[in-house]
């Protein structure tokens, strides 16, 4: 057992010892070490990092969002409106959009590029700003938020 002082809370300024086996501390050590090894190895194999697009989208589409006058959002293919998100609806195409807008903004650029809609041979949507450079892969968010930007690609 290894002993570790602590001063006796009481106020009497005595220290008290509490006593920790040490099996305790050698299976704490080696949890810890296992745990640096185990993600050391995920790390170096490429666990968790998004996999590289391969080949060319099955369906692309190049869109501009605006905000309309009545609180919708209208969805633009060069100069044609192909959607419009009515006010309180489609939240998801709603906050992604303005978080997109909100990164070209902090780069001092407009709103006139259109952003990239993409399917991708294994299924993958990915909505990407070839201004900034950010890409959302629209999967991560669920079936239901993906399912509203796929409507988009018909």
């Amino acid at each position: 057992m290894t002993d570790v002082r602590v001063i006796d809370d009481t106020g009497t300024g005595k220290e008290s010892p509490i006593r920790v086996p040490r099996p305790a501390l050698w299976a704490a050590a080696a949890l810890i070490i296992t745990a640096m090894l185990l993600g050391g190895i995920g790390s170096m194999a490429g666990l968790g990092r998004p996999q590289p697009m391969e080949g060319t989208p099955v369906v692309e589409r190049h869109l501009r969002f605006t905000d309309e006058a009545d609180g919708s959002v209208a969805v633009w293919e060069a100069s044609t409106i192909v959607h419009r998100v009515a006010r309180g609806e489609e939240n998801f195409i709603r906050g992604s959009m303005r978080s997109m807008a909100s990164s070209r903004a902090q780069l001092g650029l407009g709103n006139e590029a259109p952003f990239t809609l993409a399917q991708w041979p294994d299924g993958r949507l990915t909505l990407d700003d070839p201004q900034t450079g950010v890409r959302i892969e629209l999967n991560a968010f669920g079936q239901t938020n993906r399912a509203a930007y796929a409507r988009l690609l018909e």
